[in-house]
């Protein structure tokens, strides 16, 4: 532990010197603790293809789509619960567009999707 701790305050001061070197800004290193597995928050959508994943304290939706998986991840402000749900609303209403999409690129065969979910992905 102490050597690792020397190796590391020996990084830092190595980064600071090549920072300085080059011109850098170099802002403080903060630590963060790993959550332990009980401290991970566990919720359900209730919604297929969204996913809470409780590592990144996000949702994800997605949606496979002309041959492409289609993805975004909604992470809340804070972990409230209210902001939990804001992004889980998010993430349904972005998942939602994509099947309308897929339903309207299955009935006209030739649509170009491409600006479609463009349009999708600017919302979001």
């Amino acid at each position: 532990p102490a050597e690792v701790e020397r190796a590391r305050l020996l990084a830092e001061a190595r980064m600071r010197e090549l920072a300085a070197q080059h011109g850098m800004a170099v802002g403080g290193t903060e630590v963060t603790k790993a959550r332990a597995p009980e401290e991970l928050l566990s919720v359900e959508s209730g919604e297929a293809g969204v996913t809470w994943h409780p590592q990144a304290s996000e949702w994800r939706a997605r949606l496979h789509l002309g041959g492409e998986e289609h993805n975004a991840r909604f992470r809340p402000k804070d972990l409230t619960p209210l902001a939990i749900e804001v992004a889980r609303l998010q993430a349904i209403k972005f998942r939602s567009a994509l099947v309308d999409i897929k339903k309207r690129s299955t009935a006209e065969p030739d649509l170009d999707i491409t600006p479609l979910i463009a349009e999708v992905r600017a919302e979001a």
